[in-house]
């Protein structure tokens, strides 16, 4: 199985449809935590837009398909959210897109900005969520009470810059747009629709 993280183009067609194709196929619980903040599936794509105009946007391929976005944005200065959509097909890459994040995205994420926190914030009631990110590393800070549209608290997970020396490895020397330093051809390969 190969895996690809390509850092989406906004002007890209074809990763505004791999985009799309990750929307319409996202997993029950996406849909689950798009609900509990009172978003609909097609605001993902708004979403997207948003953080990639703000921030940075990855589109994670697993075997050339579309299977996960990651993406980050200032919130203010210093201070980033972190993101991710994914479908069914999510499961069977996580370890992978797991060992670029914290071997690759991180470090040169935090060697690039002026990162002093990262954080999200997922309904507390999902576990599988809230077990990815503190493998990624994330601490969980806090419960926040009736945060959901429907009164479910959530937990709000975060690294901040005393985690960070942990996540600080040597950089590997790659290319801007991709974890795997070959821009065009992953993008040919992840940017293809089923």
């Amino acid at each position: 199985m190969k895996f690809d993280a390509v850092q989406l183009d906004p002007n890209n067609p074809e990763h505004h449809t791999a985009v799309a194709y990750i929307k319409n196929c996202l997993r029950p619980e996406e849909l689950y935590e798009l609900s509990a903040v009172g978003a609909k599936p097609d605001d993902v794509l708004s979403f997207v837009a948003m953080a990639a105009a703000l921030g940075e946007v990855w589109l994670i391929c697993w075997d050339g398909e579309p299977v996960f976005v990651w993406g980050i944005f200032s919130t203010v200065q210093g201070v980033y959210s972190l993101f991710g959509f994914g479908t069914k097909d999510t499961r069977r890459a996580m370890p992978s897109i797991t060992r670029w994040g914290m071997s690759t995205w991180l470090p040169d994420f935090l060697a690039r900005t002026n990162a002093r926190r990262i954080e999200v914030r997922v309904p507390a009631s999902s576990v599988h969520s809230i077990r990815w990110l503190t493998k990624l590393g994330m601490m969980v800070e806090c419960q926040l009470p009736y945060y959901s549209v429907v009164g479910e608290s959530f937990m709000q997970l975060a690294y901040t810059s005393k985690d960070f020396d942990v996540h600080t490895s040597p950089i590997r020397d790659q290319s801007a747009k991709t974890a795997t330093g070959n821009s065009s051809a992953h993008q040919n390969e992840c940017g293809r629709s089923s």
